[in-house]
């Protein structure tokens, strides 16, 4: 998951205009986090994955860090809760969303969990509020369960103001 996360996030630093430095180093974080969520219990995941950040003493993350990171990562599963994201400072919040976004997808790009290699997703166009992803040919027909998720990741960021298109 975090190597399709790194790459939805090279191919969006540009035209979302994610300039902070550490803002590769959440993705790698959240990753990582998400899969730790994973080990405690399928069922909600997410949740346990933020109660571990918000709770635990770690050294090195500033308690800013540690509430973005919360955010990101309660916000990967079912309906975005921008409320959640009011927590972070101004300038924040967008980022926090946005990164949110590249974990979602790149969750639901993995859902098989198997050692074989993702294709490459290309961003076709990317802007604040409107993103389109362009899979390599028949993928996505082989792949049903991955078409119903991001139809259904569709409509929860169109609740949003984001729209997600793919072909």
């Amino acid at each position: 998951m975090e190597d399709t996360c790194l790459d939805l996030y090279e191919q969006l630093q540009k035209p979302w205009k994610m300039r902070d430095e550490r803002s590769r180093k959440f993705i790698h974080w959240a990753s990582a986090l998400h899969e730790i969520g994973l080990s405690i219990a399928y069922s909600g995941h997410h949740k346990h994955a933020a109660y571990v950040v918000r709770n635990a003493e770690m050294p090195g993350f500033s308690r800013e860090q540690q509430t973005m990171l919360a955010a990101i990562l309660e916000n990967q599963r079912r309906r975005l809760r921008p409320k959640r994201f009011e927590r972070l400072a101004p300038d924040r919040q967008e980022l926090a969303l946005q990164l949110s976004v590249i974990v979602r997808l790149s969750i639901l790009l993995n859902r098989e969990r198997t050692d074989e290699a993702q294709p490459s997703v290309e961003v076709t166009r990317a802007s604040r509020r409107r993103l389109d992803l362009r899979f390599p040919e028949g993928w996505l027909d082989g792949r049903p369960m991955t078409r119903a998720d991001l139809e259904e990741e569709a409509s929860y960021l169109d609740k949003i103001d984001i729209e997600l298109a793919f072909e």
